[in-house]
């Protein structure tokens, strides 16, 4: 959400140029992923060190999205 609203050109309720910007140009890489098998700490700690307010869970074995754990997630 952050990096949606940095892109974000927005003037007078507005927004402009947005459509015009591909994926690539504003999404941020690498991607910081966690395995689903991580420790609750090591995510939090990763959470911390990144400044993160959610990680994506991916299984390192298929690469393929097995969710998101946010901070929400964490002080469950």
């Amino acid at each position: 959400r952050a990096h949606l609203l940095q892109v974000l050109n927005e003037e007078d309720g507005y927004l402009r140029d947005v459509l015009a910007r591909t994926v690539a140009q504003v999404m941020t890489t690498p991607v910081v992923t966690v395995d689903p098998v991580a420790d609750v700490r090591r995510i939090a700690r990763v959470m911390l060190e990144y400044h993160l307010p959610a990680l994506p869970v991916v299984d390192e074995a298929t690469g393929a999205l097995e969710g998101i754990v946010s901070r929400s997630d964490l002080l469950r």
